[in-house]
């Protein structure tokens, strides 16, 4: 005799409590999600007073290339750093708008209800007259003739950095150009008078049309990576 199949139950609304809020538990879930599966892989290049050391694993004393789009990144770490000790921060901020950079929603310790008001953001807080908080700019890069197919490296600015992208961006490449950055080709270098890892920012020469619509076409996939969460350091 052919044993009974078991009737197959599909969960639905009315399996749940009555007081069950749905959209709060939806919201939950996406929240914990982050935690549970790994990001996207991310390039980095290593930088240090010495050069740069890319994703592959070689040393180079500049890094010429495409900066396909780039952002904010604030982050905050609770402690002194220890290098033997490696910890993701405690609060981060992620947006192409200095403005608007508040806590991002998967920071585990929101420090304020915006960076702008935040007494960690402000120079002073931290060792000496620096800032609690770390700001930086964080570059999504493809090398120079790689277009379509070429690894997208990120390369984050340091906070004694900033103003020499900012300039570099504000009036070579908009001010004399008339560009941004992923309409040309930039050529970084590290600053020779310095100790520490210092890259400075030089234009190049101008994208082909050709070249441009490649690059154009990484866009998506370079914010991606910029907007995922840090990881320890």
């Amino acid at each position: 005799m052919a044993k009974a199949k078991s009737k197959e139950v599909t969960p639905t609304v009315e399996h749940l409590p009555a007081d069950f809020g749905l959209a709060d538990q939806i919201a939950a879930d996406l929240k914990a999600l982050q935690q549970q599966v790994g990001g996207p892989s991310i390039l980095n290049v290593r930088m240090s007073a010495k050069g740069f050391t890319t994703p592959d694993g070689d040393v180079h004393d500049k890094v010429r290339g495409v900066i396909v789009e780039f952002l904010s990144a604030n982050t905050h770490y609770p402690g002194a750093y220890n290098p033997d000790e490696r910890t993701p921060p405690n609060c981060f901020a992620l947006n192409k708008i200095i403005d608007q950079m508040v806590p991002h929603s998967s920071a585990p310790e929101p420090q304020a209800e915006s960076c702008a008001e935040c007494p960690l953001n402000k120079f002073e807080s931290g060792a000496g007259k620096s800032k609690a908080c770390k700001n930086t700019r964080k570059l999504a890069i493809v090398a120079e003739g790689a277009g379509e197919e070429g690894p997208i490296w990120v390369l984050t600015v340091p906070p004694k950095s900033l103003r020499y992208f900012d300039t570099y961006v504000s009036t070579t490449l908009s001010g004399q150009h008339g560009v941004t950055p992923i309409c040309a080709v930039t050529e970084i270098t590290m600053d020779p008078k310095e100790t520490f890892a210092a890259p400075r920012f030089a234009f190049d020469r101008l994208l082909s049309e050709e070249e441009l619509v490649q690059y154009y076409q990484r866009r998506s996939e370079a914010l991606t990576l910029l907007e995922s969460p840090p990881r320890a350091e």
